[in-house]
C-alpha cells in the first residue's frame, strides 16, 4: 500500500501523486481519481513533493537531492541537477521556468529556466515541508513545528506567521491570495484553512492518517492525501461538511467482495470502513438506524477493482446524519450480486 507524500492536479480530471516510503512511486489519474496508473517506481529513491503547471509539464522532488521534470503527462521522467543531496520535500510552479524547492535544512531553492539551474535564494529557522504560491509575488511554505511562512516579493524574503499549532505542517495550497488549506500532522492529521491571506488559521478537521498534501483547483474543489494510501477530495470547500471518499492504492487485485468491521467502533464521532471489490461496478454502502431508516449514503458510484476506505462523521455530515444521537447503527455494502451489513455503535 502506497504512502502518498504529494498530489498535483491542474483540473477536475487529471491528477498526479507521488510518495512510498524507502522507495519512489509516481501516479497518475486522468478520470478525477476514479482510477490511478503507476507511471514511475525506483528502491533507490524517495520522493515527496510533485507540481504540475499543466497537464504535459510537472516536477516530482526527492532524496538525495532528486528533481525529476516531465513534459509529455509523466510518461517520461528527466533528471535535473538540484546542487544538493538533502532531502528535498516540496515543489511548487509559477509558470513552466519559474519553480521553488524547498526542503532540509529550511533551504528554498529556485530556477528561472524550467529546471536547467538551481540556486539557493533562502534559508528558514527549520526544515521546510512544503510551499505553495498564490500569485507570482505571493507564496507561502510550511515546515517542522507549525511552522508557516510568507513572501510577498517573490521570494527574496519571508515573515513566520502564526499557525496556532506545533505539530508538522506538510503541505499548502491556495486557491487565490486569500483562501488557503494547510494539512500535517504526527500522530494523526490537522487541517488548517484560513480565508484572509494567512493573517488567521483556523482548524477544519482532524484525521486518523496523518496527511501528507493538499492541492486546491479553486475554491470548492480540493484534494488531500496522506499515509495509508489516503486521498481525500472536496467539492464543497467546506471539507468537515460532507463524508468524503479515501481511496486505498494497493497494487493486489483483490479476490473477494469484502466488508470489514468499521474502526474505531465504538467511535465518537468519526470511524473509517474498509471495502474491496474484486472487479469494477456499481457501489453503495449507506448507513441505517436501528428502524431501517437511511441515514447516509457514503459511496454510490462506479467503481473499479480494489480497497477503498470511507470516512463517516457523525457530526458533521449533511442531511440525517447530522448530530446523530448514541446508538446502534447498521452499514451495507452493495455491489453486484454482493451484500452485507455490519453493526457499529456510536458513543457520545
Amino acid at each position: 500500500m502506497a504512502d502518498l507524500k504529494d498530489v498535483s492536479f491542474t483540473d477536475r480530471y487529471n491528477g498526479t501523486a507521488v510518495g512510498d516510503y524507502y522507495d519512489a512511486i509516481i501516479l497518475r489519474t486522468s478520470n478525477g481519481g476514479i482510477s490511478w496508473n503507476t507511471q514511475y517506481f525506483s528502491e533507490t529513491e524517495e520522493l515527496y513533493g510533485v507540481s504540475f503547471i499543466d497537464s504535459c509539464v510537472g516536477t516530482a522532488v526527492g532524496y538525495p537531492g532528486k528533481i525529476l521534470r516531465t513534459t509529455d503527462a509523466g510518461q517520461t521522467w528527466q533528471i535535473q541537477t538540484s546542487g544538493t543531496t538533502a532531502r528535498l520535500y516540496d515543489v511548487t510552479s509559477i509558470d513552466a521556468e519559474n519553480l521553488f524547492v524547498v526542503g532540509e535544512g529550511g533551504r528554498i531553492i529556485k530556477t528561472t529556466n524550467g529546471g536547467l539551474i538551481w540556486s539557493t535564494v533562502w534559508s528558514a529557522p527549520k526544515t521546510l515541508l512544503g510551499v505553495s504560491f498564490a500569485s507570482d509575488s505571493i507564496g507561502f511554505a510550511v515546515g517542522a513545528d507549525g511552522l508557516i511562512i510568507k513572501t510577498t516579493n517573490y521570494g527574496q524574503d519571508w515573515t513566520v506567521q502564526q499557525s496556532g499549532t506545533s505539530v508538522d505542517l506538510y503541505s499548502v495550497s491556495f486557491s487565490n491570495e486569500n483562501i488557503g488549506v494547510v494539512v500535517g500532522g504526527d500522530y494523526s492529521g490537522i487541517v488548517l484553512k484560513t480565508t484572509n491571506g494567512g493573517s488567521s488559521w483556523t482548524n477544519h478537521l482532524l484525521t486518523q492518517s496523518v496527511l501528507r498534501s493538499v492541492n486546491l483547483i479553486n475554491d470548492s474543489v480540493g484534494y488531500i492525501c496522506g499515509s495509508y494510501g489516503t486521498i481525500i477530495k472536496t467539492i464543497t470547500g467546506r471539507i468537515i461538511t460532507e463524508v468524503e471518499e479515501v481511496t486505498s492504492i494497493n497494487t493486489l487485485k483483490p479476490e473477494n467482495y469484502f466488508l470489514e468491521q468499521n474502526f474505531p467502533n465504538p467511535f465518537n464521532p468519526v470511524t473509517k470502513i474498509k471495502y474491496s471489490v474484486p472487479q469494477s461496478g456499481e457501489v453503495t454502502l449507506k448507513v441505517y438506524d436501528l428502524l431501517g431508516k437511511e441515514i447516509a449514503t457514503l459511496v454510490n458510484a462506479e467503481k473499479p477493482a480494489g480497497e477503498y476506505e470511507v470516512e463517516f462523521n457523525a457530526a458533521s455530515h449533511s442531511g440525517n446524519a447530522r448530530n446523530l444521537p448514541s446508538g446502534i447503527y447498521f452499514y451495507q455494502l452493495k455491489a453486484g450480486s454482493y451484500s452485507e451489513t455490519k453493526k457499529m455503535v456510536l458513543l457520545r
